[in-house]
């Protein structure tokens, strides 16, 4: 079958490839801050979105301000302006870009500022870590004064500098693909499904299948009876804050030869209203799936057409679950002979991909802090 229209796809001409759109998902990252998260992705530097490295990127759109102040009684010349600064510390400012071109990072050491109304900014980021970003907002309004012959020049200067401290926290997730083939005894790890007249007719478990991969999610087409397939992952625990976002991080390895590739959609189970919520990687089959019907939908749908092999599938969301599954978006009525590989913990570990496996991302507001400073006269 062929791959259906791409919806959900822009091509960057620029970059010879084509990515994901993505719609316009917007957190802020501080209460009454005018700078909001926008994106998370992780990129292995194949050139994909325009990364020669591995990088973590945060995308960041900046808001505008205004200055409403009023001229004051019998005042004359009155002017007022507003600015808005978008600022790192100085020992990363070199991975800050912003709406796609790097900027010049001014000399000495401290915070690095940049004009930020309506601009984006991205910082491109090697691994995990704890980061700052400053908000600098200045309000500057300017006056005079006349008595008799003598007239008085005034100023009013307001600066309010946010520091938002995020720290970026990866967590590897173990992650077990289901599929609604049933057979006679096990698979082994490198895809083989032997026959064995004296087991039982069953649906395997594909806990530690490196074969492709070993993950996979898609509906089978033609002879093949692998049937209906997805991925459900479990998330360690970990103390967090305020999570901003989260993007769940999937190293695609390739769609088979004359099968189109799948939409998509994370889905979190519900722990309340799933009999299978307690099932276990070493036990999840397809008998004991989890609930798709009683499942909270996380981000948004995403078409995998023309995703470019061994590249992060970085789908974000603004939720915090503890389980986390990738389905096909129509999985109650799959279309036929559509089909993705990722690579596993299994196929990282047998070493043809190196940091490989799944993950999840997470950006953390740990702490925000005020200072404002008011000059005039």
């Amino acid at each position: 079958m062929s791959p259906r229209p791409a919806r959900l796809v822009t091509l960057l001409t620029a970059l010879a490839s084509i990515q994901v759109a993505r719609a316009d998902v917007q957190v802020q990252i501080a209460p009454n801050v005018p700078v909001s998260l926008r994106d998370l992705r992780e990129f292995a530097g194949t050139g994909y979105g325009g990364e020669s490295a591995h990088r973590v990127r945060l995308d960041f759109i900046c808001g505008t301000i205004t200055n409403n102040s009023s001229a004051p009684p019998d005042a004359s010349n009155f002017t007022a302006s507003a600015t808005l600064e978008f600022g790192v510390d100085g020992a990363y400012a070199a991975s800050l870009t912003s709406n796609g071109t790097p900027v010049t990072v001014p000399g000495g050491s401290g915070v690095a500022y940049y004009e930020a109304q309506g601009k984006r900014f991205e910082l491109r980021l090697p691994g995990a870590g704890a980061r700052n970003v400053y908000v600098r907002r200045t309000l500057y309004s300017s006056w005079s004064t006349t008595s008799g012959s003598v007239t008085t020049p005034h100023y009013s200067n307001s600066v309010l500098v946010t520091t938002v401290a995020l720290n970026v926290l990866r967590r590897n997730v173990e992650a077990v693909a289901l599929d609604s083939r049933r057979v006679y005894g096990q698979p082994n790890l490198d895809g083989g499904l032997p026959g064995d007249p004296n087991a039982e007719l069953r649906n395997p478990s594909f806990l530690g299948w490196s074969y492709k991969g070993g993950l996979f999610v898609g509906q089978a087409g033609g002879n093949d009876a692998s049937g209906t397939a997805r991925i459900q992952g479990w998330i360690p625990a970990a103390t967090l804050t305020y999570p901003l976002m989260s993007s769940l991080c999937l190293r695609a390895l390739g769609v088979p030869a004359s099968y189109g590739a799948p939409t998509v959609r994370l889905f979190a189970p519900s722990a309340a209203n799933d009999p299978n919520y307690g099932a276990l990687p070493a036990t999840a089959t397809w008998a004991n799936r989890w609930d798709l019907t009683q499942a909270t939908l996380l981000g948004e749908e995403t078409s995998l057409y023309n995703f470019p092999q061994n590249e992060y599938l970085s789908l974000r969301f603004l939720e915090a679950p503890v389980k986390i599954g990738l389905a096909l978006s129509a999985e109650a009525s799959p279309p036929s002979g559509v089909w993705q590989y990722f690579a596993s913990q299994a196929y990282e570990s047998s070493a043809p991909l190196a940091d490989s496996q799944p993950r999840l991302w997470t950006v953390d507001r740990t702490s925000s802090n005020e200072v404002t400073n008011l000059t005039g006269n």
